[in-house]
């Protein structure tokens, strides 16, 4: 179900709590699928008047979630959709990218009332790629919410994208209602399974009491370790269930993975000190990593030619002397040493096989794991890329200036 009627920019806005609930202005406040439409999005409510009539709190507690972060008021509980935007929220979420539909409405009011701000595009398709874009430009999570059924089968392509760039994206769906699963509700479809092979995770929320926990864990998993796409989607009576908030002490803590190993670093510097050729390739690992102070770091001490891939472009300004992106096939195709940061060996690498790489070269892998390896290394350093980076930096001090190597390339 699909509500297309006021489409637009919502600016985000934090407001008094004025008695009525944020996820159905007349339904009763408790667990269940409300009958009423909430007003549309380019109502007189979107500009801070609530066309309702006034409400006293329900005695049942269900209040309004917003006052969790500190706007006032005491509330103990909230529908799955204002707990999924309070997780959203405390994991640093400015933004929610989606087409508004009826299986989505509480996360949707839940992000306008803590301060997200709602871009309602007309596709769901564009919703999915823009909250992509937006990770790639900010190395945030990006965010997307979309309707059940097609909602979610037009994000994945976006999934996909996501996942072949190491983009963090959630993408939260809805969903036909679990008492009548299987029974031919609108829309109803299995998406988990659709969705699988393209997300690091893919789950469906059972339960309301689950929604702000498993929204932050769908958060950290995008943003932890190797970054990536990670989908879930909340049956509609899920989604107006209630629960208890949780309190305002917990934080996202990203696993960036572990340590170096000192030991290979020590191997790494030694046989970059002592390559005769060789050719440091930066990829969107290093991106993702925040490394690319250390990455210049590295370049600048161990007089390596740098060459980039995908999101690693412009982190060497294009008239740095050790930056050659003209003479990158000669480079690599002479390189006795290539070091490859974040990089993946695909296709624009031709897998790190001949002619592109010399057959006889050594490699060392500097990435958060072994994904997309597939030539031996003399060293890999697999964890943190940005210490690693910085630590290999340190130690490679004293590399020999290689001045006819560099001028060769120019």
């Amino acid at each position: 179900m699909r509500h297309r009627a006021g489409r637009g920019l919502h600016p985000a806005r934090s407001r008094a709590f004025d008695g009525h609930r944020a996820a159905a202005r007349h339904g009763t406040g408790v667990g269940g699928q409300r009958r009423h439409r909430p007003p549309r999005q380019g109502a007189r409510c979107a500009r801070g008047r609530d066309p309702g009539p006034a409400r006293r709190r329900p005695a049942g507690g269900v209040q309004h979630a917003g006052h969790a972060l500190g706007d006032g008021g005491v509330v103990d509980s909230g529908n799955a959709g204002e707990l999924v935007a309070l997780a959203l929220k405390r994991a640093g979420v400015s933004h929610l990218f989606t087409l508004n539909g009826g299986h989505i409405w509480p996360i949707l009011t839940g992000a306008t009332e803590h301060g997200i701000r709602v871009i309602d595009v007309r596709h769901e398709q564009s919703a999915a790629f823009a909250a992509e874009g937006w990770a790639k430009v900010t190395r945030e999570c990006g965010v997307a919410a979309v309707t059940a059924g097609p909602g979610v089968t037009n994000s994945a392509s976006a999934l996909a994208q996501a996942q072949g760039n190491d983009s963090p994206l959630f993408v939260v769906g809805g969903r036909a209602p679990i008492a009548r699963w299987g029974m031919g509700s609108l829309q109803e479809m299995d998406h988990v399974e659709v969705v699988r092979s393209l997300t690091k995770k893919a789950l469906t929320l059972n339960s309301a009491e689950d929604a702000y926990s498993t929204a932050a864990e769908c958060m950290r998993t995008a943003l932890s370790r190797r970054t990536g796409p990670v989908f879930m989607d909340i049956p509609i009576d899920v989604f107006f269930g209630a629960a208890d908030l949780p309190e305002a002490t917990e934080h996202l803590t990203v696993d960036a993975g572990p340590p170096p190993d000192h030991a290979l670093i020590a191997a790494a510097a030694r046989a970059i000190r002592s390559a005769e050729r060789p050719v440091l390739v930066a990829g969107g690992g290093v991106w993702w990593a925040h490394a690319e102070d250390e990455l210049r770091s590295l370049v600048k001490t161990a007089n390596v030619p740098l060459i980039v891939n995908g999101m690693a472009r412009g982190m060497l300004a294009p008239d740095h002397p050790l930056y050659f992106a003209r003479a990158r096939g000669q480079a690599l195709r002479e390189a006795d040493l290539v070091v490859l940061a974040g990089a993946l060996l695909d296709f624009r690498l031709n897998f790190g096989q001949p002619p592109v790489f010399a057959d006889d070269a050594r490699l060392i892998y500097v990435d958060v794991d072994d994904h997309r390896k597939h030539r031996p290394a003399q060293v890999a350093i697999y964890g943190n890329v940005k210490s690693a980076l910085a630590e290999l930096a340190s130690a490679v001090e004293g590399a020999p200036a290689r001045r006819s190597w560099l001028d060769g390339l120019r």
